[in-house]
C-alpha cells in the first residue's frame, strides 16, 4: 500500500503553484474555503451494520490542504477520521455518522458542499 501512495504522491500537482506536490514549497500556506471544488457527504457501513464511517469527497488533491481540513474537522466535529490523497480528487474518512456537525462545519468555513 505505501508505494501505492508515494505513485500517486509523484503525479499529484499543487493547486497553488502548479507544481509537482513532492517539490512543491507551498506547504505551509494553506487557507480553508480558498478552493474552488464541491465536497460530496456520505455515510457508508463498514464491515458489520453498527461500523459507520462518514465520507467526504472530490476533495483538492494537495496533502497540506487535507492534513489541514482534517485536523480542523476532528476538532471542530470531535471525530476521528485519516484522509486518501488520489490522483484528480481526495477524501475524508470519519469514524461514525457526523453528516450534521459537517454541514455546520463547512456552512462556517464557507466550503461548498453536497449530501
Amino acid at each position: 500500500m505505501a508505494n501505492q501512495s508515494s505513485e500517486l504522491k509523484r503525479d499529484v500537482k499543487c493547486s497553488k503553484c502548479g507544481l509537482l506536490l513532492t517539490v512543491c514549497q507551498c506547504d505551509s500556506y494553506v487557507e480553508l474555503g480558498s478552493e474552488t471544488f464541491r465536497a460530496f457527504l456520505s455515510v457508508e457501513t463498514r464491515g458489520s451494520a453498527d461500523d459507520v464511517v462518514t465520507v467526504i469527497e472530490k476533495l483538492p488533491p494537495s496533502e497540506a490542504y487535507l492534513k489541514t481540513l482534517l485536523k480542523k474537522i476532528t476538532t471542530d466535529c470531535q471525530a476521528r477520521g485519516s484522509y486518501r490523497l488520489d490522483k484528480k480528487y481526495s477524501m475524508i474518512e470519519l469514524v461514525g455518522d457526523k453528516r450534521v456537525k459537517l454541514r455546520q462545519f463547512f456552512e462556517k468555513q464557507k466550503i461548498v458542499y453536497v449530501g
